[in-house]
């Protein structure tokens, strides 16, 4: 059966999106050490989701692909796989699984409809969503020297421009966070350096070498 209710529609984005603020809290937020994101969290994600509405109110969707945009914009972030390399001076750098996370991220967000979910979507909702996880994906152009979404196209569906650009707009739609977001971002990929700064009881314990080789890499 087919989604006609569109209260229970609504109750469903409300229920999935719980489920993956949850997950994050669990498995990102109260992690230790290298599994504890300070960037990737629930207030990105809640980030992502108001702006993602912003848009898709903008935009004009009609309810049920506003809907499906605010289930894909909770669950694009709610699989984060790392791994982690010590480089030759010692730092330790923490390598993102580009791509993979994003499909594992969709695969959830199908798993936990099937499970909860008392209607079944059309096949043609599921694209839609898993697309537009699928195109938060970025890469680094040096060329452009800035971030890209490579699988954000032209043609892509409105549901996965509202996701992606929310993912990635912050600076055009909610500049005052701007400065902070790139901050918890860069402490949440050099892990040596939040860790240390972690174990610190007073900033004046770090010597002056040592704040000029973590300026340095920022």
């Amino acid at each position: 059966m087919t989604v006609v209710n569109g209260q229970e529609l609504v109750k469903l984005a409300d229920d999935g999106i719980a489920f993956a603020l949850g997950q994050i809290i669990k498995q990102y937020e109260d992690g230790k050490d290298f599994h504890r994101l300070v960037r990737h969290d629930t207030k990105h994600t809640l980030g992502v989701i108001r702006r993602a509405e912003c848009l898709a109110v903008a935009m004009k969707l009609e309810e049920k692909d506003f809907q499906l945009v605010r289930l894909s914009a909770a669950f694009h972030d709610v699989v984060q796989i790392s791994s982690f390399y010590p480089t030759f001076n010692q730092e330790l750098i923490r390598k993102r699984m580009k791509g993979g996370n994003e499909i594992a991220s969709s695969m959830k967000l199908s798993k936990w409809l099937s499970q909860n979910s008392a209607f079944s979507l059309l096949d043609r909702d599921l694209s839609i969503m898993h697309k537009a996880i699928m195109a938060t994906i970025t890469e680094y152009d040096s060329c452009r020297m800035g971030v890209l979404q490579p699988k954000l196209k032209e043609n892509s569906d409105r549901v996965a421009r509202c996701v992606a650009l929310a993912d990635l707009g912050v600076a055009g739609m909610e500049g005052k966070v701007f400065v902070p977001d790139g901050d918890l971002m860069f402490r949440e990929d050099n892990i040596d350096i939040t860790l240390a700064l972690g174990r610190l009881t007073n900033r004046s314990q770090l010597s002056h070498t040592r704040k000029d080789d973590y300026k340095a890499r920022m």
